[in-house]
């Protein structure tokens, strides 16, 4: 009575979390029917659900990875930059402070990567205590 391609289409459906309701428009078959068909075909579904867990985590790699070499390619720039400059137009403070900042960011993907859910802060700096007027004080202090 109905098709495999109906059947295939609904474990695809389940999997991807759409309700009974949903379905039974879609396919045009009863919702009696589908409670049938998930009790059956309860490990096609599991095993299409791991498949899609998989996709998704892989296109989420993918764009880690993306954003993680932009960060680099960008990191990079900026050191050519520095060590091309004569510092006239881009103050040292303003480069030192971005390169601070892209820095910590890698390392925020670093601890995601390597132990999610436990991004390790202190190996962060923020840029910002590097630059306080506290420490400008203390080292023109120093000086004199």
């Amino acid at each position: 009575m109905y098709s495999d391609k109906q059947k295939y289409e609904f474990a695809s459906l389940r999997a991807e979390g759409e309700s009974f309701n949903s379905i039974s428009k879609k396919l045009e078959v009863p919702i009696r029917t589908l409670f049938y068909w998930a009790n059956n075909m309860s490990d096609d579904i599991s095993v299409l659900k791991i498949a899609a867990y998989e996709s998704v985590t892989d296109s989420l790699k993918a764009s880690v990875n993306k954003r993680i070499q932009s960060l680099i390619i960008t990191l990079n720039k900026i050191d050519e930059k520095l060590n091309e400059l004569s510092f006239n137009f881009i103050s040292a403070e303003t480069l030192l402070k971005l390169k601070l900042q892209i820095h910590n960011e890698l390392l925020k993907y670093e601890a995601q990567i390597y132990s999610p859910g436990s991004a390790n802060k202190s190996q962060t700096v923020d840029p910002n205590v590097l630059f306080s007027d506290d420490i400008n004080k203390s080292n023109s202090d120093d000086r004199n």
